[in-house]
């Protein structure tokens, strides 16, 4: 369900056990968060981004939908929503 996390956790070497233990939740917990099933509160969601160490805004990292990133623009980057209406773009 969210993309950009599950790829934070991969890339940082996390399984998603050990990140539900260092949020000192169960596994099974977790997984239901990571599914939909559940939600993240907002202490939970900056404690994720905490422990994986992320750049990216709480909306990116919990996204789910696809953003793409375009070619550079210069120096800016634009994000290319593909569920948002083409005028949105999101600066970064």
């Amino acid at each position: 369900m969210y993309r950009n996390l599950e790829a934070e956790i991969t890339r940082k070497g996390m399984t998603k056990r050990e990140l539900a233990k260092m949020m000192e939740l169960a596994p099974s917990t977790m997984s239901q968060k990571l599914n939909g099933k559940a939600v993240f509160t907002y202490p939970e969601a900056k404690k994720v981004k905490e422990i994986l160490g992320v750049e990216i805004t709480l909306e990116e990292l919990f996204s789910t939908h696809d953003i793409k990133v375009a070619r550079p623009l210069g120096k800016v980057r634009k994000r290319l929503c593909t569920q948002c209406p083409e005028s949105l773009t999101h600066q970064g």
